[in-house]
């Protein structure tokens, strides 16, 4: 949905909006989310930009990423890494 039309749909229901998702990814496989998924990194730091663009245009304070499902060792560090990177 543009995020104009997010705008404008929460000031006429008189609501404050909180916050958006990042995408989940393929979800016709089961994804739930990118940023915790090894080797996925450039997607997931791509749909992060987005997703703060989008959430800043509809006047949204938030975006909730979304980590994914996976059982690799290394995705609490690679999560974290997604997070330092979006807050640049």
């Amino acid at each position: 949905m543009p995020a104009k039309d997010i705008a404008s749909a929460l000031e006429a229901a008189g609501i404050p909006g909180l916050s958006l998702n990042t995408l989940r990814g393929d979800v016709q496989v089961g994804e739930f989310g990118l940023a915790a998924l090894p080797g996925r990194e450039a997607e997931a730091d791509c749909n992060l930009d987005a997703a703060l663009d989008h959430a800043s245009a509809a006047g949204l304070g938030a975006v909730h990423v979304m980590a994914g499902r996976t059982d690799a060792k290394e995705a609490e560090a690679v999560f974290v890494d997604h997070l330092r990177r979006g807050c640049e």
